[in-house]
């Protein structure tokens, strides 16, 4: 019995040697936001306001498994998860205006999930270096899980609480993609993939799906949107302007 273990573990592994498995994929951190603060004069009577600005913050984890048919094709999937969290004061801009001591918040929570096989082609090698189109078909899950009402104080007065709001929204996204890349070799195992998002062709579409019931009454809403675009932009200006669109992968190659 061990012996045919041994076996099988050998042939797989001599199985994976020759037939160039790659793994590999990203992660992806960002957020963005800030204070602002204020000083109006009326009449002889100046008045400072702090005014904070909504804060985003997005992650992002794709692993990839993929397979080389040959030096030029190479077809995969990409499984992804993303969570985005908004920290929205809209509601609130009046209260910090008046009062410096007023501290409240919406928190929404979004999780996303995406299943997307890719093909990709080679088309161009120059030593490690090398130049590939990959197009993707993308579908992703997007619930809203939480609403939070936040509140630390008003008027100088403790008063916390979080309250959760109900919300059920879901967003289902199908995509097609074709972007271009370049991958550099830094050995037979490892690799890096640059995606430029700045380029390409791109379809999608999104369905939103709204149902809450709040006190025994129902509102249930469902919307749906198409987009096709084609972006090809190669100014300074618009390249400053979206570092975010350059995607970064590393992959194992076996």
């Amino acid at each position: 019995m061990k012996r045919i273990v041994l076996t099988i573990m050998f042939a797989a592994f001599a199985f994976a040697a020759n037939a160039q498995f790659v793994i590999g994929g990203q992660i992806g951190f960002n957020t963005n936001g800030g204070d602002n603060w204020y000083s109006n004069t009326a009449g002889n009577t100046p008045t400072d306001y702090h005014q904070p600005s909504n804060v985003h913050t997005n992650f992002t984890i794709a692993p990839k498994f993929g397979y080389n048919l040959n030096e030029q094709m190479h077809v995969g999937v990409v499984l992804g998860f993303t969570s985005r969290v908004t920290k929205d004061y809209e509601d609130f801009l009046t209260f910090y205006r008046t009062n410096k001591d007023f501290q409240g918040w919406y928190k929404y929570t979004t999780n996303s999930f995406f299943f997307a096989p890719y093909f990709r082609y080679t088309f161009l090698t120059f030593n490690r270096l090398s130049c590939f189109a990959e197009a993707q078909i993308a579908l992703m899950y997007a619930p809203q899980t939480k609403t939070h009402y936040y509140n630390t104080r008003v008027a100088g007065i403790i008063d916390k609480h979080d309250t959760i709001i109900p919300d059920n929204t879901t967003t289902t996204t199908f995509a097609i993609t074709v972007v271009p890349g370049v991958n550099y070799r830094f050995s037979n195992h490892f690799s890096a993939d640059l995606y430029i998002d700045l380029l390409g062709i791109a379809y999608t579409s999104s369905t939103v799906h709204y149902k809450n019931t709040v006190a025994g009454v129902t509102t249930e809403s469902k919307g749906s949107r198409s987009d096709f675009r084609c972006v090809a932009s190669f100014n300074a200006e618009s390249l400053a302007d979206h570092l975010n669109l350059f995607r970064l992968g590393f992959n194992y190659h076996f």
